[in-house]
């Protein structure tokens, strides 16, 4: 059982919806309601499945950047 005391619903909703009630609340009991490390490692996650989807957009922007930079300078 969810302490919601401890933890925003919000947030454990947001949890629920990705990983299961089950992973959820084992991963909440796992780092004992510490709400910043629950927040960190969600967006690690949201970042990394994201970068999956726009793995070639990414790379592209960042050559571009790099691409300016070295242009601006030289």
């Amino acid at each position: 059982m969810i302490d919601f005391n401890r933890i925003p619903e919000s947030l454990y909703e947001e949890l629920v919806d990705l990983f299961g009630k089950d992973q959820a609340e084992k991963y909440i009991n796992k780092v004992n309601y510490n709400i910043s490390k629950i927040h960190r490692d969600l967006f690690l996650f949201k970042a990394f499945k994201s970068y999956k989807k726009n793995k070639w957009a990414l790379i592209m922007i960042v050559l571009l950047i790099i691409g300016a930079i070295i242009f601006t300078f030289f």
